[in-house]
């Protein structure tokens, strides 16, 4: 029921106070079950993640490949000659071998990366490869305010090619875009929490906060290990150690409240830039 302040509030034409609630942690990360559960509800639904969490459409990493050969003629008689023109389509590709730097760029331009329409029986092999990472990665995030408020798949390019990747994902500030390989599932939500940090960080009023946490990695690895049903855990050595000394430093007590109010600071900036709900 609302309150009494919010009621005289909203006959006056005032602005109802925003209240945000953080919700509970996920116990175990979401599973291809858990996304067509979603899918089949219309879980995001008006907002413009929706064709990706529903498999209609995925920025996928590639580029133009020839793919055949048009041939016309021309002229007549002795002139007669064959035209050969190369018909090219875009191919997804891997992204294997490139440093972190160039792989976060991709997403930038159509060169590197295309939207493919997934709904396209021409794009069914794409769409099988990409199965339900989108919706998966969604329900995660949903979880953490802070990938929840950066959550924006049409910034990221997806390596549907890639094999056991050395580089799960990366997120380029400056550019403002993601790499992920579809073959690390939740490197889609670690890569957001990265772009949701970034976009907090613009906040003069949080930076006093930010000076009170630790390293970025270690913020997104506690993240993943707490909220995000920990499905880093045995991805690797280097990222096992990373988790380990996450977990050690913000369970220590030293950053007392810090994390809570990274948190609740995502919750309220989301909840600020769609007051009304999804629409």
């Amino acid at each position: 029921m609302a309150g009494i302040g919010e009621f005289f509030g909203r006959l006056i034409g005032g602005d109802p106070p925003t209240q945000t609630t953080l919700a509970p942690p996920l116990a175990s990360y979401p599973t291809p079950d858990d996304a067509a559960y979603a899918r089949k509800y219309d879980f995001g639904y008006g907002t413009g993640n929706e064709p990706y969490i529903q498999g209609d459409v995925a920025r996928v990493v590639g580029g133009d490949k020839v793919t055949g050969y048009d041939v016309t003629s021309s002229g007549k008689g002795k002139t007669k000659q064959q035209v050969v023109t190369p018909i090219k389509s875009f191919v997804p590709q891997s992204g294997a071998g490139l440093y972190d730097n160039e792989a976060a760029v991709l997403a930038n331009s159509d060169q590197t990366s295309r939207n493919l329409d997934l709904t396209d029986p021409a794009n069914a092999a794409t769409k099988q490869d990409m199965g339900t990472m989108m919706a998966q990665a969604a329900l995660a995030a949903n979880r953490i305010p802070v990938a929840h408020l950066a959550f924006d798949p049409s910034h990221a390019a997806i390596d549907t090619k890639i094999d056991n990747p050395t580089l799960g994902g990366v997120y380029s500030p400056s550019n403002d875009s993601m790499y992920v390989a579809n073959s690390s599932p939740s490197s889609l939500v670690h890569e957001s929490i990265h772009r949701g940090i970034a976009k907090l960080k613009q906040d003069p009023a949080l930076a006093e906060l930010f000076k009170s946490l630790p390293n970025e990695e270690y913020i997104v690895r506690y993240l993943m290990a707490t909220q995000a049903g920990d499905p880093e855990k045995g991805q690797g050595e280097a990222g096992d150690k990373q988790r380990a000394t996450a977990l050690s430093l913000l369970n220590s007590g030293l950053y007392g409240t810090s994390m809570e109010k990274l948190n609740r600071a995502a919750a309220d900036a989301y909840a600020a830039r769609r007051p009304g709900g999804p629409r």
